[in-house]
């Protein structure tokens, strides 16, 4: 039956619909094969013979262009999906047959067309496009959106959110251009600020001054090509940073030899040093490019590896580079407790247990823990051979911490200790509750460091995870700032212009900000 009907379509082009409805054993097969629903007659005689249905993979009904046509997609590209695709198709498998010739010659074209349309030699270079591309990336919500879009698109071709074979892109690029990247060869043209850029000169008087972001802005240039430069010249340290390399050299000194460098195969995202015989990752975040400024870093994207490494059972430590400058030999022993080689070891039971004052407590603190001193209002120790080994300090709620707390309920401030203090933690805990009789004591686990498990040996119960917060860094001064500090209220009120957002007034007086990896809130009911 298929065949008759295909001879008179063939036969018939302008009267087999009518033939066919006329005919009750042609129509009455028609309407058993057919796959769709439509008030045309001839939809239903394609659908038939073809075995094609009229909606497309969004819902939309497609329309009949007659037998030779078919089904084609259901609107213009403007407003329908399936064209869009189908066009993307199209072009993408039209741009695989161009030679290297066709690629310069349209090139070229593209360069020419510009300049006499706008002046420039890059659409990018227009006003309107640089103020686009300020405004997108001045919000930082567009652009997590976008960068989660991207991931998700990774994940779903590739498998994996990260996916990015530079070696074929540099392939495609030297067969098509000549060069592994072809802004290389074009950059003159796209920018003549690229004379600044290749005077080390210049540049040293530009950087460190100015952050990166700021000469990028300056010279109106990708903030990828101040980095390039500024590595050319010197004048900054390289991605493979020398303290990640002075950390690596740390831990081979400690006898440990099975280290794996920059792996993107433990977790989607890569590791900068993973010990796989104690489950310890090591991220070293270097401040110039972890900073909020960079595109790829958003919010969570700290917080993202954090998570990851704990679905595997790994310890991540997310070490920024002041934190490492400053806090060296505390990052170095928590390392070593980590892998279990502690220089020292004493059991709480034969420790006395004492009242600090806070010039004690500041001095244990700054000394051993990588957040340092914070005031508190209770502060208790451990001596052990008529030496401090161990301090666990608390106080009421905090100004700017968490919910609203009650009259009885303390909090955990810091705890440390100079060396492996067995069983220190739970003895000092007990004290503090024996004495004071709290109702509730609470306390936060740093995810750049911690995953809270000793708060669950002590009782504890994960209350909540919080959200990533952010600090400040003066990159003149290589100081680090709580952003309590820099509130809007007090940008205000050292002068600053109350129409401006904090984030901006930041900005403009040459701050980064950084985001943290979260932290947790945990709690524990006593009396």
């Amino acid at each position: 039956m298929k065949n008759k009907i295909l001879e008179l379509i063939n036969t018939k082009p302008k009267h087999y619909s009518r033939m066919i409805q006329n005919n009750n054993e042609m129509k009455e097969w028609v309407i058993k094969n057919s796959l769709i629903t439509s008030n045309n007659f001839v939809d239903h005689i394609y659908s038939a013979v073809h075995q094609v249905g009229n909606m497309c993979q969004y819902g939309n009904i497609k329309k009949y262009r007659g037998p030779e046509g078919g089904f084609t997609p259901c609107g213009p590209a403007a407003k329908c999906q399936c064209v869009r695709e189908a066009v993307s198709q199209k072009v993408s498998e039209t741009k695989q047959k161009y030679t290297t010739e066709d690629h310069e010659r349209i090139n070229a074209k593209r360069v020419i067309t510009s300049l006499e349309k706008y002046g420039v030699t890059n659409n990018g270079q227009i006003e309107a496009a640089k103020e686009a591309h300020k405004k997108l990336y001045a919000d930082k919500d567009a652009v997590f959106e976008i960068n989660q879009r991207v991931k998700s698109t990774k994940l779903e071709k590739y498998g994996i959110e990260t996916y990015n074979n530079r070696d074929l892109a540099k392939q495609t690029s030297i067969e098509r251009y000549g060069v592994d990247n072809p802004w290389l060869k074009r950059e003159v043209l796209q920018n003549p600020n690229l004379d600044i850029l290749k005077d080390k000169e210049q540049m040293s008087l530009l950087f460190p001054d100015n952050t990166v972001e700021q000469i990028a802005e300056q010279l109106e240039v990708h903030i990828g090509t101040v980095y390039r430069y500024l590595l050319q010249h010197g004048l900054r340290e390289k991605y493979k940073s020398t303290f990640e390399q002075e950390i690596v050299a740390f831990i081979d000194s400690l006898g440990i030899t099975n280290i794996i460098r920059n792996s993107r195969f433990i977790i989607s995202k890569e590791l900068d040093i993973y010990l796989p015989d104690y489950n310890l990752a090591i991220e070293y975040n270097g401040i110039y490019y972890h900073h909020e400024g960079i595109p790829h870093i958003h919010r969570t994207y700290h917080y993202d590896k954090f998570f990851e490494c704990e679905k595997l059972g790994i310890t991540l430590f997310s070490i920024f580079s002041d934190s490492w400058e400053n806090k060296k030999d505390i990052w170095k022993a928590k390392i070593k407790n980590k892998l279990g080689l502690n220089d020292k070891q004493v059991y709480a039971r034969k420790c006395k247990i004492v009242e600090l004052t806070n010039i004690e407590t500041k001095q244990i603190l700054n000394d051993n823990h990588v957040q340092g001193y914070c005031h508190s209002q209770l502060r208790y120790g451990l001596i052990h051979d008529n030496n401090l080994v161990a301090v666990m300090t608390f106080s009421k709620k905090r100004y700017g911490l968490g919910k609203k707390r009650n009259e009885n309920d303390y909090e955990l401030v810091r705890y440390a200790t100079t060396c492996n203090v067995v069983g220190g933690a739970s003895k000092l805990l007990a004290h503090f509750e024996k004495i004071h009789s709290p109702n509730i004591i609470f306390s936060y686990s740093d995810n750049q460091y911690s995953t809270g498990h000793l708060y669950e040996t002590l009782g504890f119960i994960l209350e909540r995870e919080n959200k990533c917060g952010y600090w400040y860094y003066d990159n003149k001064t290589k100081k680090s700032f709580n952003r309590l500090k820099f509130t809007k209220k007090n940008l205000v009120k050292a002068g600053h212009d109350p129409k401006s957002t904090e984030r901006q007034i930041m900005h403009d007086l040459g701050y980064l900000c950084l985001w943290d990896c979260g932290s947790r809130t945990w709690i524990k009911s006593v009396g």
